[in-house]
C-alpha cells in the first residue's frame, strides 16, 4: 500500500501538472478504472508511430513508452504517464486478490474484481458523504450474465492505502435503518428530517495503512464520515487540513472455473 500510494501520487502530481487541473479535478474524471483505461487508449492514439512501441509485458495497454526518446512530446509524456497509472492500480489490484480470495472461499484465479468496479478514493471532508450501496452498472450487467451471477455474489473490497484515515474512517451503516427511496444513493439527512435522530454507524478504530475492510455489495450502505473533536475553547480539527485518507475501492465475485 505504502509502495503504491507513493507511486500514484507522483504520477497524479505530474499528470495534473501536464494537464493543468487540480489533483482532486484529475482524480474525479479518471475514475472508475474503465474510464483510466480509455485515457490511456485515447492519449495513445494520439502519438505518432515513431512515439509507439509494442508492450511487451501488458497486453491490456497499447503500448509502452520508454528509452532515450520517452517523452520527447507532451502527448507522449502524458500517454506513459496515463498508462504508468493503470498499470500500479491493476498491479496493487493482482496483489489484493491473493489475500481476500481465501476469506470468500475461492482461488485467486477465480476471483474477479473487473475495471468498473476499480475506484481510487480521495477523502472529501465532509462530515458524512453520501450513504449508498454500490447500485448495478450495465457493464455489471453484462458481467453477471456472462457467469451466471447476480449482484448477491458480490463483495466490497476497501483497502486504506494512506498511512491512515486522518481522522476520516469509512463508515458502515446499520440496514435495517437505511430505507432507500431509489437505487443506490440514499438522502444523509432523511432520518434528522424526520426528527428519528442519526444512523446507527460502525468503524474500526486505528485502522493502519494497507488494512481492508470487505463487506457484501448489496447489504451493507456506507459512507465516508468525519471524526470531530470539540473541546471548549478549541477550534474544532479537521485532520484534513493536513492529511487526506485515500484508499481503494474494488469490487469482487468469485466466478467458479
Amino acid at each position: 500500500a505504502r509502495r503504491t500510494l507513493r507511486e500514484v501520487k507522483r504520477l497524479r502530481r505530474a499528470l495534473s501538472w501536464q494537464q493543468g487541473v487540480s489533483s482532486r479535478r484529475f482524480w474525479s474524471t479518471h475514475w472508475p478504472m474503465t474510464t483510466l483505461i480509455t485515457a490511456v487508449q485515447q492519449a495513445v492514439s494520439g502519438l505518432s508511430v515513431q512515439d509507439r512501441t509494442p508492450s511487451p509485458r501488458n497486453t491490456r495497454a497499447p503500448v509502452i513508452l520508454g528509452g532515450r526518446d520517452e517523452g520527447k512530446t507532451s502527448g507522449a509524456k502524458q500517454a506513459k504517464l496515463l498508462q504508468t497509472l493503470q498499470t500500479t492500480f491493476e498491479t496493487y489490484v493482482d496483489e489484493v486478490r491473493q489475500h481476500i480470495a481465501p476469506m470468500l472461499g475461492c482461488s485467486k484465479q477465480e476471483l474477479h474484481c473487473p475495471d468498473f468496479g476499480v475506484y481510487y478514493r480521495i477523502d472529501p471532508d465532509q462530515y458524512l458523504s453520501y450513504v449508498h450501496l454500490d447500485f448495478p452498472s450495465d457493464a455489471e450487467a453484462r458481467f453477471n450474465r456472462q457467469h451466471g451471477l447476480t449482484r448477491d455474489n458480490w463483495w466490497n473490497v476497501w483497502v486504506l492505502l494512506s498511512e491512515k484515515t486522518f481522522g476520516g474512517p469509512l463508515a458502515l451503516l446499520d440496514p435495517a435503518q437505511v430505507g432507500a427511496k431509489r437505487p443506490g444513493f440514499v438522502e444523509p439527512n432523511e432520518r434528522v428530517r424526520e426528527g428519528r435522530g442519526g444512523w446507527d454507524a460502525f468503524t474500526y478504530a486505528d485502522m493502519q495503512q494497507g488494512d481492508a475492510i470487505v463487506w457484501r455489495t448489496t447489504k451493507v450502505p456506507h459512507a465516508g464520515a468525519r471524526l470531530v473533536r470539540s473541546e471548549p475553547g478549541r477550534w474544532e480539527e479537521s485532520a484534513a487540513a493536513v492529511q487526506q485518507r485515500e484508499s481503494l475501492d474494488v469490487r469482487c465475485a468469485c466466478v467458479p472455473a
